[in-house]
């Protein structure tokens, strides 16, 4: 009982901070309102794109995605998953879905820094990223750890944060790709097998000097 009567104090405390606190910041209230906005518009996306069947999925985006561009019409807005980032457009032509049973959007923003980089983040549906942003962390926690005790293991921590219930976005690496993909350029369906993978690496590092960072993936494995 006891532990029930903090959680609803801690609950009250919260959004009584958040109250006071939205009230009297106007501004950021009203970047936070358009970040809401263009969160809830990528998830309408995905569920579209994720229900429909695969002949027409491409469709789908190309209409879901013109919808989110005229938010940008009148708007620039901070990526939530880095409030850094200010995204001015979509670049719909880059913008696709990935084949994986949750089917998350693959999705191209263009950079407000004229001379930033494009954007791109994976948004999901379907999944609980809870359990992806606590194991990420752990391991920014852990990465610490180790470069302290001189251990340098090459880790490569996206960023990745949960919208909702079961919905969220994901930094994408950029120049990078999945081992599904890997596995299947090379004719392997089923369980994971490290020969196709060392026979990418080599494919694409042919040079002895290139084949050297390989051993980044090696430390980071």
């Amino acid at each position: 009982m006891g532990y029930r009567i903090l959680i609803m104090f801690f609950i009250y405390c919260f959004c009584t901070t958040l109250l006071v606190y939205l009230k009297f910041c106007g501004s950021l209230r009203e970047e936070l309102e358009k970040q809401t906005r263009l969160v809830q518009l990528f998830g309408m996306v995905a569920e579209k794109v994720k229900q429909a069947s695969g002949s027409t999925r491409q469709a789908v985006l190309q209409n879901g995605m013109e919808c989110v561009q005229s938010f940008f019409l009148k708007n620039k807005c901070r990526l939530p998953l880095n409030p850094s980032l200010v995204a001015k457009e979509l670049n719909i032509k880059a913008c696709s879905f990935f084949s994986s049973n949750a089917v998350p959007l693959k999705v191209a923003l263009i950079n407000a820094d004229p001379l930033g980089e494009e954007i791109n983040v994976m948004f999901k549906v379907g999944e609980d990223l809870r359990q992806d942003m606590l194991a990420l962390q752990m391991i920014k926690i852990m990465d610490k750890i180790w470069l302290q005790e001189g251990l340098d293991l090459r880790m490569v921590i996206f960023k990745c944060l949960s919208t909702g219930k079961d919905r969220g976005m994901v930094e994408l690496v950029p120049a990078s790709d999945t081992l599904r993909k890997i596995q299947v350029e090379y004719g392997v369906t089923g369980s994971f097998k490290d020969k196709p993978l060392a026979e990418w690496l080599r494919k694409y590092n042919p040079t002895e000097e290139e084949y050297e960072k390989v051993t980044f993936f090696f430390h980071s494995c």
